[in-house]
């Protein structure tokens, strides 16, 4: 009777030490290197916004596009649109020590920096807050 319920309390760490907590929002390699366009935008309370991306293998043109690029070098390509709602492409560098909140510097500096945040990353969707 002692053996088997060492045995099973043995079962039951083994079985939950290797799952994971589903808080654990880090990035694996399929958010670098992938042309991600929004598919909507949710305003947070704290005036911040969240982008919903899906992949794509190249950009669709529409009324106020917005797609990003993260690259494992560390570059960076946000396309937006522009003053007068013309296309606009913004490069420029991120740093990260989480691979999950991420700040950008871009290139130009007549832009300013910006952070963010991903949040979510579940069957080909990547949901990503704005820290502006």
């Amino acid at each position: 009777m002692r053996i088997a319920c060492l045995l099973s309390f043995f079962l039951f760490l083994f079985l939950t030490s290797g799952c994971k907590d589903n808080d654990d929002v880090t990035p694996d390699n399929s958010v670098f290197g992938t042309l991600w366009q929004s598919t909507s935008t949710k305003i947070n309370e704290a005036n911040t916004y969240t982008y919903t991306y899906k992949p794509v293998e190249t950009l669709k043109s529409s009324f106020g596009i917005e797609a990003i690029r993260i690259e494992r070098n560390g570059t960076f390509t946000r396309h937006t649109f522009g003053p007068a709602d013309e296309g606009l492409t913004i490069s420029g560098a991120w740093t990260s020590t989480d691979n999950q909140m991420f700040k950008v510097k871009p290139t130009n500096a007549r832009y300013p920096e910006f952070s963010f945040v991903i949040e979510s990353l579940q069957d080909g969707t990547l949901q990503a807050r704005y820290l502006f």
